[in-house]
């Protein structure tokens, strides 16, 4: 998913996907008796471009174990 982003894609992941197995058209996407899906991913150009967030600056703080005193 970070790949597809990379490449200017966007990704989705659909916990669903495994159900593809139970359906007609798992026989068409030739996966292998040794393979197994465990998640599909929606991939594809996104229509939206949100706002990014402002990012928190000072909300980390340091705790440095084994120094005494101040």
């Amino acid at each position: 998913m970070l790949s597809a982003s990379a490449a200017g894609l966007c990704t989705c992941p659909v916990g669903l996907g495994k159900f593809i197995e139970r359906t007609n058209l798992y026989s068409l996407l030739d996966i292998a008796d040794a393979d197994q899906v465990l998640i599909g991913i929606a991939l594809g150009y996104g229509a939206e471009k949100p706002k990014v967030p402002e990012r928190k600056k000072e909300n980390v703080f340091y705790v440095r174990h084994g120094v005494r005193g101040r």
